[in-house]
């Protein structure tokens, strides 16, 4: 859930908001055009207060095209960014062109600092934004920088130059990030573990088959059959080869709807032999397991285990 706002420093030109996202909470830090000792003082206290949340930092001056920090943002470095490793993203303007650069800071990670600033383009930078999208399940920042002034215009026709300043695609107008959240926020604010989600809310209209292994003694065996909750009957039951042996297990994706797994365990020959058969399921049926559409069946045996 989003706040408009978290707070406001005493002058009012310093302000956090504070939103969550992909399960936790963030923090966007907008600085005055230059720290007073009292806007150090309150942007400390703000970042002392939440030392576990992924801080986004935004002012007016910090680093230059030519990857270096001029006399003022060097000192916001040391004073402010350096030593809080939860700030993880700069964006600051004053300089142009556009650039990106990425420091170390004292924890030794990465912090990518961005400058974004376009009065040198057409009208005067053409009302250009810039657009961050946050992938978690890809570990990256997908970055792009557009005008939505220009497109607005295409009624009445738009010359060469707006055509080409519409969408700005230079390396550093149009870019992907790096950032493997799950390690750079290590320590901080656990995601909590998304709730499994009941079969009646997972199985559509057409499905042939859907199965679960959630509900069961994580490591008792599998005995009888699976039965088949999308109400077709098509219920899986054992056939055990040669010793193998199929125990329910906890292990599960964290986005997976049912908490619970199959573990195979058996020497890599007994593995080739052991089959779970479907009871009335006809080949090339497409069946629903654990919310992923597919041909066939789709087990989650523990990683490790042949």
């Amino acid at each position: 859930m989003a706040r408009p706002i978290g707070g406001a420093s005493p002058d009012g030109y310093g302000t956090f908001h504070l939103f969550r996202a992909a399960g936790r909470e963030w923090m966007v830090l907008a600085l005055d055009w230059r720290l007073s000792e009292s806007g150090y003082a309150w942007a400390k206290e703000v970042l002392s207060r939440h030392p576990r949340t992924p801080v986004i930092l935004t002012t007016h001056e910090l680093v230059v095209e030519d990857d270096t920090l001029p006399s003022y943002g060097q000192e916001l470095w040391d004073r402010l960014v350096k030593d809080h490793d939860q700030t993880f993203l700069t964006l600051n303007g004053h300089y142009w062109p556009a650039a990106r650069a990425t420091h170390r800071n004292a924890a030794g990670h990465k912090v990518h600092l961005h400058l974004t600033n376009h009065p040198n383009r057409y009208f005067g930078g053409a009302a250009m934004i810039r657009l961050y999208r946050f992938d978690l399940d890809r570990n990256v920042i997908d970055v792009e920088t557009v005008s939505p002034w220009i497109p607005g215009r295409a009624a009445k026709g738009l010359n060469q130059l707006e055509r080409e300043e519409r969408e700005l695609s230079g390396d550093a107008d149009r870019f992907s990030v790096v950032v493997d959240f799950e390690k750079r926020f290590a320590g901080f604010d656990s995601v909590p573990a998304r709730p499994s989600r009941s079969a009646s809310k997972m199985i559509v209209p057409g499905t042939m088959a859907y199965w679960r292994f959630d509900g069961h003694d994580d490591g008792a065996t599998v005995t009888g059959t699976v039965r088949d909750l999308s109400g077709r009957g098509n219920d899986l039951s054992l056939v055990a080869v040669n010793g193998g042996s199929l125990t329910w297990s906890a292990d599960h994706h964290p986005d997976q709807p049912g908490h619970g797994s199959l573990e195979f365990q058996a020497e890599r020959f007994q593995v080739r032999k052991l089959v779970r058969r479907a009871e009335q399921a006809r080949r090339r049926r497409r069946c629903r397991l654990d919310g992923d559409e597919q041909r066939g069946i789709h087990f989650h045996p523990t990683p490790g285990r042949a």
